[in-house]
């Protein structure tokens, strides 16, 4: 293939200038999934697609498509990336974080930070395999973060939750 047909980004699919085509698999996450034996690969194309045509997330593809629950997802990163599964409500926003941070951000990434209970700084993902979004905060903050996985729209409504709760203060 010739290398001008492609566009390439951060966290887009590689994408053919064909857009019947299925875009070759290089999410972060699809990969892993296909990696561990999670997803098929041709499935794994055609949620790439889907999520590219959709304008969505690989989480709310796979979860609109019904190859998975986000709560299976979940479970499957914990399981391969060997990070805690947490629920957001059993966990505080960091409401200094959450300041500094565009609330924007981290719904279109979903992903939420708190303190855990030795008050590191953690980041709650949807998708751990974001590396530029784990950057990011870290630059934001100035501080080492852990990661944890949990389920999309839990972390939508923490944050959602947090913001109020930040801003009625």
């Amino acid at each position: 293939m010739d290398p001008q047909e492609l566009e390439t980004g951060s966290h887009e699919y590689v994408r053919q200038k064909r857009p019947d085509s299925p875009p070759p698999i290089s999410d972060g996450l699809t990969e892993l999934l296909v990696r561990h034996r999670v997803l098929h690969e041709n499935r794994a194309e055609s949620v790439a697609l889907f999520a590219s045509r959709q304008g969505v997330s690989i989480v709310d593809a796979l979860v609109q498509l019904a190859v998975c629950t986000e709560e299976q997802l979940a479970g499957a990163l914990s399981h391969i990336l060997k990070v805690p599964q947490i629920d957001p409500a059993d966990c505080s926003a960091d409401l200094e974080t959450l300041m500094r941070v565009p609330k924007s951000y981290l719904i279109e990434n979903a992903c939420l930070p708190y303190r855990d209970g030795e008050g590191t700084l953690t980041l709650l993902m949807s998708d751990p395999t974001l590396k530029q979004l784990f950057k990011d905060i870290v630059t934001i903050t100035g501080e080492r973060l852990n990661v944890v996985v949990g389920m999309r729209t839990s972390i939508l409504k923490a944050i959602d939750e947090a913001y109020a709760h930040a801003t009625s203060q």
